[in-house]
């Protein structure tokens, strides 16, 4: 008898340890998967497949701009300056609420990526300048260029402002900030030329905005 209750003892230990592994299995397996969640890949595969969030619900805890502390915010400019990648005339972009990249490219013409996607698109060695504008509205700008994103038909250095589908990167930027958030980048008006074109370097160097951060690939 005394025999039998130490054989059922030891099987009832082995059980419990059985069942107690196979739960820390699944918790490791649950935290795993909230990491995966949270990293900067798959934020930028959930924000491109969901078309009615605005905001991931990991945007207020990362990303961050690559080796900075940076976070990633609505609003923000990216500009490229000139080199083999951007044809030497330089590129920029805007990032929308959904935390991608929103441009007007020639292979596009209007492109959606997310920020390793985008970055990838340039050469080892070059540099990204981050700008965010002072007293804008930086998430109705955002806004903006994700609703006319694919309103852009053509790449074309077109001189009217006001032309959403005739573009090119730093129109496209400019004009989310003009039309999208009431607040003109370069001049600091309220109004602007009929004729004109606005280059990536005078948004870059315009006293309306503030370099943030500076990263390179």
């Amino acid at each position: 008898m005394s025999r039998f209750r130490c054989i059922l003892g030891v099987f009832l230990v082995t059980l419990l340890f059985s069942f107690i592994g196979s739960h820390s299995s699944a918790s490791a397996e649950s935290v795993e998967s909230l990491e995966a969640r949270t990293s900067f890949n798959n934020v930028e595969i959930t924000e491109m497949e969901s078309e009615n969030e605005q905001v991931s619900p990991f945007a207020e805890i990362g990303p961050t701009y690559p080796g900075t502390s940076i976070k990633v915010q609505a609003g923000d400019i990216i500009h490229s300056p000139k080199s083999v990648s951007t044809f030497f005339v330089g590129h920029i972009g805007i990032v929308g609420t959904d935390l991608n990249v929103y441009h007007v490219h020639p292979y596009g013409p209007g492109r959606i990526q997310g920020l390793f996607s985008y970055i990838n698109n340039f050469d080892p060695g070059d540099k990204f300048t981050v700008l965010r504008v002072r007293n804008g509205n930086p998430v109705a700008a955002a806004n903006w260029a994700k609703n006319n994103i694919g309103k852009v038909q053509s790449y074309s250095f077109n001189p009217v402002p006001s032309n959403i589908t005739a573009s090119y990167c730093s129109k496209f930027v400019w004009q989310a900030y003009f039309y999208g958030a009431g607040k003109e980048l370069i001049w600091g008006g309220t109004s602007v030329d009929p004729l004109t074109y606005i280059r990536p370097s005078e948004i870059l160097n315009s006293n309306q905005v503030i370099t943030t951060a500076v990263f390179y690939k």
